[in-house]
């Protein structure tokens, strides 16, 4: 009963660890969003897909139009995840002028 009880805690302190390293990684991308969007001119969103940054007129633009446009450009991995401002979107979701616009392949990806 106690190698139980011992596997069950584990097991929780494991979701724990899991949800703080996701908090960690969400901050993260939030602060960096917060920081590119600074550098960034009137109409023009900043796109980063991997190591390609580009600064794209995509104002009202859906992430879908986005995508169908540059995945060459930005060599866009077609299960990659869309996330605006730290957080992840669909695809229909519309681009404003304040937004961050960063691509993120799934994981355990390469290349």
């Amino acid at each position: 009963m106690n190698k139980q009880k011992t596997v069950e805690k584990t097991k929780d302190e494991i979701k724990t660890e899991e949800k703080a390293s996701l908090t960690k990684i969400k901050r993260g991308m939030k602060a960096a969003a917060a920081r590119i969007h600074q550098k960034t001119k009137d109409g023009v969103v900043r796109v980063t897909s991997g190591t390609y940054h580009e600064e794209l007129s995509v104002v009202g633009a859906t992430i879908k139009d986005v995508v169908s446009t540059y995945a060459d450009s930005l060599d866009l991995h077609p299960e990659c995840v869309a996330v605006v401002n730290g957080n992840p979107e669909n695809a229909d979701y519309v681009i404003k002028q304040e937004d961050t616009l960063i691509f993120v392949r799934p994981s355990g990806e390469k290349g």
